[in-house]
């Protein structure tokens, strides 16, 4: 069985001293798109959508890490994403792909107030 190690601290700064690995699969905070209230919901997520980064900071550090990335993100971090990596992809440095996962069993939080999406982005 192969060891796992835990660390826990600034990926930022973890990933430095890390070999490059074959897929890094993330779940950036979502920043406004799940504030505390997102309109009628009433969702306590502590600190879990605090922005502690900059995607201008952070996509460039993850890609020398890694060749393939997987990273949840609101709608209004797609095209950021979707951006850096296209300008990879014109410098004949892999591709860019949009991911949707359609959730079978959406959370139904106020549904009979507003539209509910049983999709995410990566």
């Amino acid at each position: 069985m192969q060891k796992i190690n835990l660390m826990h601290g600034d990926c930022l700064e973890l990933m430095k001293d890390q070999p490059k690995a074959r897929l890094i699969l993330t779940d950036i905070p979502y920043e406004e798109v799940n504030r505390k209230d997102n309109g009628l919901r009433n969702l306590n997520k502590d600190k879990a959508d605090d922005k502690t980064f900059e995607l201008s900071e952070f996509l460039p550090a993850i890609y020398e890490k890694a060749d393939i990335f997987v990273i949840f993100c609101g709608n209004e971090q797609y095209s950021t994403i979707y951006k850096f990596f296209a300008e990879k992809q014109r410098q004949k440095k892999g591709t860019v792909r949009q991911l949707i996962w359609a959730k079978r069993n959406p959370s139904p939080m106020n549904g009979e107030y507003i539209y509910l999406s049983g999709t995410e982005n990566a």
